[in-house]
């Protein structure tokens, strides 16, 4: 097993890759019944990738009590997202 040391300015370009992507999560917990958002992605792949963080998101907030269901639909450089409950 190799450990190595990470400089500051890398681990932070890394970090900002990760936690930037995971933006979108805010605005989804802002949304009201009824609205609708569209989340841009670069590809159907990271798309399909920011729906499942999406309703992974849902499931932990039902877990937790709170009230939250969505519908989604993956598009080629998009997912659209609308809650439900």
């Amino acid at each position: 097993m190799a450990i190595r040391t990470i400089n500051t300015k890398e681990f932070t370009n890394e970090y900002d890759k990760r936690v930037g992507t995971q933006d979108f999560l805010q605005e989804v917990r802002k949304m009201t019944i009824g609205s609708t958002i569209g989340i841009s992605a670069d590809s159907k792949v990271e798309a399909q990738r920011k729906r499942h963080g999406v309703i992974n998101d849902a499931h932990r907030r039902r877990k937790a009590g709170q009230k939250a269901k969505y519908q989604t639909v993956v598009k080629e450089n998009e997912v659209w997202v609308r809650r439900i409950e």
